[in-house]
């Protein structure tokens, strides 16, 4: 990894999961936090995040992208963590260790910071950073404005879908943060899919499309104003 990527990661806060994907004690969903975290729901309904990492040989303890568990166990050695990600079980203990093993201390690694915005889980493996409304600053007012739209909240819809860009991380960044300029020519189809208007649709030469890209304190968003008239109905 190289060394800003590192740093920019130790040192952002990152969404790690939407509180309605662990709906009970036991969910999990496996999700990235520079290296690949797993957000489970605890007992007490908390939420807590470690590394999908077993502190004996590396090998992922959790090998599934969103379930219920009660444990979660490394299919290399067996050995078992609990919810909040504390060894708990060491087969072959006496035998393969002598008994030498403090438990206490070969836990999986935990993010040692998770902020609950709105519902909204966010992580960070700096003990450094300001606090999560802080970091967030006047980015707060746009956030709001979209997640608070709805009076009984939001529920994020079940299933996953991920990419793999080959690319420099702040390309992928850049285009979610803040250039909106390559969405009619990039997402064409999808922007025709929306509307029958050849006004709306194409490229980004066409009239009558307007919007706004905003950004505070490193945060970024932006979209465009569509007339609820030209949405084509489900």
């Amino acid at each position: 990894m190289a060394e800003s990527q590192r740093l920019h990661q130790e040192r952002t806060r990152l969404f790690l999961a939407h509180e309605s994907q662990r709906p009970k004690p036991g969910s999990f969903i496996q999700t990235y936090l520079a290296e690949d975290p797993v957000p489970v729901r605890q007992r007490d309904g908390s939420v807590k995040a470690f590394l999908n990492q077993c502190r004996h040989r590396g090998m992922r303890i959790c090998r599934t992208d969103a379930d219920t568990s009660k444990t979660f166990t490394c299919t290399c050695h067996g050995w078992a963590y609990d919810l909040a990600g504390a060894l708990i079980n060491v087969p072959l203990e006496e035998t393969a260790h002598r008994n030498e093993i403090d438990k206490s201390q070969w836990g999986a690694l935990k993010v040692p910071r998770i902020a609950n915005y709105r519902g909204f889980h966010f992580g960070i493996w700096s003990q450094e950073t300001p606090e999560f409304e802080d970091y967030l600053g006047d980015m707060a007012f746009s956030f709001n404005a979209v997640v608070d739209r709805f009076d009984g909240g939001l529920e994020l819809a079940p299933g996953t879908t991920k990419w793999v860009i080959d690319c420099n991380w702040e390309f992928a960044a850049e285009q979610f943060a803040s250039d909106m300029y390559h969405a009619p020519v990039s997402h064409a189809a999808a922007m025709m899919a929306l509307t029958d208007d050849p006004n709306v649709s194409g490229s980004n030469t066409q009239p009558g499309v307007q919007g706004r890209q905003f950004g505070e304190n490193g945060h970024g968003s932006g979209g465009f104003f569509q007339p609820e008239s030209v949405i084509k109905a489900p």
